[in-house]
């Protein structure tokens, strides 16, 4: 176990050397990382501290989804230490960043009424419980919240042609 500790820590240490020249999208993703890499370890505050920045970047940014899972991340520390409701405001914050900008993460999205069903659970709301339930069928009944389906592969040598075709008006209706 001790082992297990000192790689994550180099692990940790490494993330954050890299982090000093890393910019955009790819500073959010490695924040996000050393979020979760840091909740691991049970380094609480590091963990609060990272998602906090990957938070603020991703605003400014304008990238919500990114946001919204740092949002997310932040809830869970707020979990952990005992902070119910500082980690619902955080899950509901994350849900309404992701419904106000139309993306339909539908993974996150029950992840977060997840979270808030347990501490609805811990205070014994029967109200909130079935609220957060309604909510859950609703996400769970909307199919522009699912994944979609992979694409299928084109199967004869002119389908395939014709795809490429497409794409390339497509690539070059773009410039």
């Amino acid at each position: 176990q001790i082992q297990g500790i000192k790689a994550q820590t180099q692990d940790i240490t490494q993330m954050e050397r890299e982090l000093k020249s890393t910019s955009g999208v790819q500073r959010i993703e490695l924040l996000l990382d050393l979020t979760d890499k840091n909740m691991e370890a049970g380094r609480w505050k590091a963990a609060a501290d990272y998602a906090e920045e990957a938070e603020t970047l991703a605003k400014k940014m304008k990238q919500p989804e990114f946001g919204a899972a740092a949002l997310h991340r932040q809830g869970l520390v707020h979990r952990q230490n005992n902070k119910e409701r500082r980690a619902a405001s955080a899950f509901q914050e994350s849900n309404q960043m992701l419904r106000n900008a139309g993306v339909g993460n539908r993974e996150l999205v029950l992840e977060n009424l997840k979270q808030l069903r347990q501490i609805a659970e811990s205070r014994k709301d029967e109200r909130e419980l079935q609220a957060i339930d309604a909510q859950i069928t609703r996400v769970n009944a909307r199919p522009d919240l699912a994944p979609p389906p992979p694409p299928e592969a084109p199967l004869t040598r002119a389908e395939m042609r014709e795809e490429i075709d497409n794409l390339t008006k497509v690539i070059l209706n773009m410039k």
